[in-house]
């Protein structure tokens, strides 16, 4: 398997008695994964990689940074990020705050992205270091996930905040060429049923590896993203 700079590396590890889960929520879901499998690799890009534990962990400190920030139950969060390791953390802690993740795509006008975050008045921006310096739509508050120093003085722990199968997962923009962009919402049913649905897991842990190639605003990210995960 070759990994690049640019390539998300997602990793399951498990045995092959693996059930896919039916119902509750995407990050109950992983929280069983990372119980069965905590020092399995969960996450790798580049020279850098988190296992199913620190993984968990990190997201836990994110979710609460989110939730002091104004996110919570069906709250919409921003996310403008390069591809990293700090992604898969973000889009995870934005769960477990119990809210939904708005997607945006690192390539899209300025004026596009600031016109989604107005429309679904998104509390919080999550970014990086790379993406602040190349200009930021404005929100009421704006965390750099890979640079926030508060991150390391919050608890390790899950914050608790319990989602039905019914609420948002994430809502990902169409790109409005036939007239205004339209927001397709997607719920944590939905992704639960994408894992259940045998495309992961029936050669007994043939994949065990996935590369993350879809831009994370474009739909087929979910299988890459969340099934292996």
């Amino acid at each position: 398997m070759l990994v690049t700079e640019d390539v998300l590396l997602a990793e399951d590890r498990s045995s092959a008695s693996y059930a896919a889960p039916t119902g509750g929520s995407v990050q109950a879901a992983f929280a069983a994964q990372a119980l069965r499998s905590p020092d399995a690799v969960a996450v790798r890009c580049a020279d850098r990689e988190l296992t199913y534990r620190e993984l968990d962990e990190r997201s836990n400190r994110l979710a609460h940074r989110l939730i002091g920030c104004g996110a919570g139950p069906e709250a919409p969060v921003a996310v403008l990020m390069e591809r990293s390791v700090d992604l898969v953390v973000a889009l995870l802690a934005v769960l477990k705050s119990g809210g939904f993740y708005l997607p945006l795509h690192t390539g899209s006008p300025l004026e596009r992205m600031q016109w989604i975050v107005d429309e679904t008045s998104a509390p919080v921006l999550l970014t990086d270091t790379v993406m602040r310096r190349r200009g930021l739509p404005a929100a009421r508050a704006v965390v750099a996930v890979d640079q926030d120093p508060v991150l390391a003085e919050l608890p390790a722990t899950d914050p608790g905040v319990v989602c039905s199968p019914e609420q948002l997962a994430y809502v990902m923009y169409t790109s409005g060429s036939t007239g205004r962009p339209k927001g397709v919402a997607v719920t944590h049913r939905d992704v639960l049923d994408l894992v259940a649905d045998g495309m992961f897991g029936a050669g007994g842990g043939a994949h065990e590896r996935v590369l993350m190639v879809a831009p994370y605003a474009f739909d087929p990210s979910t299988y890459e993203l969340w099934v292996p995960l």
